[in-house]
């Protein structure tokens, strides 16, 4: 094991790669959030809360470490 990733509270429902060293995750339905990890340091890097409703469209710039 390299890292050990916590930060969703009550679980996950998808995640994706993006790139050699970022990973996202969405959090399960309650909890409405999506992350965005470096995995080499194990930390999220940045976080956002998604609406309540479902969320047809997530932009992702990892480079710049932003979430659209």
């Amino acid at each position: 094991m390299v890292n050990k990733l916590t930060f969703h509270q009550k679980g996950v429902q998808a995640m994706a790669f993006a790139g050699k060293d970022k990973l996202i995750s969405i959090g399960v339905a309650g909890e409405n959030a999506l992350a965005l990890w470096d995995i080499r340091q194990g930390l999220v890097i940045k976080s956002v809360l998604l609406p309540g409703h479902s969320t047809n469209q997530i932009i992702i710039d990892a480079n710049e470490q932003q979430i659209i």
